[in-house]
């Protein structure tokens, strides 16, 4: 069965989270969120327990814009009089995991775009006993009307994520709203740099089983 987190609007400005069942089959393994606020993230974590019977963990990264020479969180917009708190990406997963990181990506400057320029950003989190990384983002969007109109940013954050994920002993799972329909590759889309790695190249043989496993939880360092 997979979930659905989303929000609804309650009388009197309360924002309520709830976790929707969209088909029967297998119960997820992870939940990657977009566009997120970081109050709905316990929310969203209690549901999910309720929902499947088991401990998760929602991790929560903020977005950030340059405000001059400092850097501010987006906020998200409020629901009547109710304070969702900052904006940004979420990642669900099993309650075993404690390490999780936040990666900012290359992103345009905001002091010359305009404020609703995001510094976009990627998020993941180590599962030890399974010696699994995941890993969410959300890349630039591209159009006249948006950040990244020719995808030079968007092929610049797909190179830098390809990085992040490469970690000796783990297998990836990533994923996200990275703003591009397949094959558009040029675009920004690592899964065709991505690809070779699933028959079998560097630490990872073409069963899937990492060759070397980590320590303390968290993937060694490149």
């Amino acid at each position: 069965m997979r979930q659905r987190a989303h929000r609804r609007r309650q009388a009197g400005g309360r924002d309520r989270v709830a976790a929707a069942p969209l088909a029967d089959g297998p119960l997820p393994d992870a939940v990657f969120l977009q566009e997120f606020c970081e109050k709905h993230a316990k929310p969203v974590e209690e549901k999910l327990e309720q929902t499947t019977g088991h401990g998760w963990n929602v991790f929560f990264a903020p977005i950030h814009y340059n405000a001059g020479a400092l850097k501010a969180q987006k906020q998200c917009d409020t629901a009547g009089d109710v304070d969702r708190g900052s904006y940004g990406i979420g990642l669900a997963v099993p309650h075993e995991s404690s390490w999780f990181q936040r990666y900012d990506l290359t992103s345009p400057d905001t002091n010359i775009r305009g404020g609703r320029t995001e510094q976009r950003t990627a998020l993941c989190a180590a599962l030890p006993s399974r010696a699994l990384l995941l890993c969410t983002t959300h890349f630039s969007a591209g159009g006249p009307a948006y950040d990244d109109a020719d995808g030079s940013f968007r092929r610049a954050q797909a190179g830098e994520l390809l990085h992040i994920v490469d970690q000796p002993g783990y297998r990836t799972v990533f994923g996200g709203d990275l703003n591009v329909v397949p094959p558009d590759a040029a675009k920004g889309s690592p899964a065709t740099c991505w690809s070779p790695c699933t028959r079998g190249t560097g630490n990872v043989p073409s069963s899937g089983i990492p060759v070397r496993r980590a320590t303390a939880g968290r993937p060694s360092a490149t």
